[in-house]
């Protein structure tokens, strides 16, 4: 196994966004490639290859698009001092589950509805099934070495009681407490999600409230 491994599990060394696969092509057989890619995965490796997501904040230039320094998992493995998702005492989050879950064969091949060959498997989809590279890491580990991860700082959002007294109809008034009664159960729900304690999932919570309460206030309106 490559010792390349991205915290999510991605394997660097055979990533097509990654320096590595390019070295040695050509203009022309890097095009080649490129497109390749595209046609498996739906997206085209950017000509500016990803530093690698070992690569700390600090030293990733201006305008570099990758790594994303926005990357939940990256923030979380980081906050939490470990090398990648496979010391965490909470591997596999569900965040990690839907990341490695995008690109697998199975779903690659219903999308493309026929089968890829061998070569673009190895190519372009066995370097984002992390979450098998991470199982083997996981297997190597002792007690020890696997860690709690780092906590989000969460906060009790305060709710108000509905008012009392409003001047509005009996209709109107149940209305809005139809509306009242939403907007607690959205602030008070983990919206399915679990671990919400964890940088990552608790990130992800906040974001899946907002769009969900921005949904909600343009029914309204």
């Amino acid at each position: 196994m490559s010792n390349l491994i991205a915290k999510c599990g991605i394997d660097c060394s055979a990533c097509p966004w990654g320096p590595y696969p390019r070295k040695g092509m050509t203009a022309e057989e890097f095009e080649r490639y490129r497109l390749n890619a595209k046609k498996i995965l739906g997206y085209m490796p950017i000509k500016t290859p990803c530093l690698t997501c070992r690569t700390p904040d600090s030293e990733i230039p201006k305008g570099t698009k990758l790594p994303n320094r926005k990357c939940l998992i990256r923030q979380c493995v980081d906050k939490t001092g470990i090398t990648n998702c496979a010391y965490c005492s909470r591997f596999p989050c569900n965040t990690l589950k839907e990341t490695s879950d995008a690109w697998n064969r199975e779903k690659i091949e219903k999308k493309l509805g026929n089968p890829i060959s061998q070569e673009e498997y190895h190519a372009f989809v066995e370097p984002f099934e992390g979450i098998n590279r991470l199982k083997v890491v996981r297997t190597s580990l002792k007690p020890e070495e696997i860690v709690e991860p780092a906590k989000a700082s969460t906060f009790k959002t305060r709710i108000a009681d509905f008012p009392k007294n409003i001047p509005f109809s009996e209709k109107e008034i149940v209305s809005f407490k139809a509306v009242y009664k939403l907007l607690v159960d959205i602030i008070s729900s983990p919206l399915g999600l679990r671990d919400t304690d964890t940088f990552a999932q608790h990130h992800k919570l906040v974001n899946r409230r907002a769009h969900v309460l921005r949904f909600l206030w343009v029914l309204g309106c």
